[in-house]
């Protein structure tokens, strides 16, 4: 635990040094989102609290929060490719694209901004924690041939109204146009 608390401590200061931390915050901490476990951020306080501190305080937040939870699954990352249309599989899909006019809710959840969507959808299905299926089954009503595939990811996928590393990819086999991926965020 002490050897990756320490590698994300090193890219936590390169960032610092370089510049890039304060331009991340900009969009509301997703920076920290893909550094923090979801259950973790919580304990860390506003997000606006820690951009007037310097490194050594920051590196000793970071040093508190270790990654010992989580399931090693770590969130793709692209600049800007959770608002570029071409990572969704069609128009049903392109409802949950990153849109900073809009906010985030359960029931129209967005990809993160930097969130890379094609190569998370790809990941949730070649390596999915579950993946359940319709078909072949005589009994089932339903004639569309459906598959779910279900993962978790460490980091959030969402904006920070909705953090969730919940990932949901729906193929619909016989019809292309109802398939989708969207972050899952439960309803309360």
């Amino acid at each position: 635990v002490i050897q990756i608390g320490q590698g994300i401590r090193t890219e936590f200061d390169d960032m610092v040094i370089n510049g890039d931390l304060n331009s991340r915050y900009a969009y509301g901490g997703a920076f920290l989102a893909e550094l923090i476990p979801l259950g973790k951020l919580g304990k860390l306080g506003k997000v606006g609290k820690l951009t007037g501190k310097g490194p050594s305080e920051l590196r000793h937040k970071l040093d508190l929060q270790m990654f010992a939870e989580g399931t090693g699954n770590r969130v793709p990352t692209k600049l800007g490719a959770g608002s570029d249309p071409n990572n969704f599989v069609n128009e049903h899909a392109k409802k949950h694209l990153y849109d900073p006019t809009k906010p985030s809710t359960p029931n129209r959840s967005q990809y993160g901004k930097d969130v890379d969507v094609f190569q998370l959808r790809r990941d949730t299905m070649n390596n999915p924690d579950k993946a359940y299926s319709n078909w072949p089954n005589p009994n089932n009503p339903n004639t569309q041939r459906i598959t779910k595939y279900y993962k978790e990811y460490d980091g959030n996928i969402s904006t920070p109204d909705t953090p969730t590393g919940s990932h949901r990819v729906f193929e619909n086999i016989g019809n292309p146009k109802s398939s989708s991926h969207f972050p899952y965020v439960p309803r309360k």
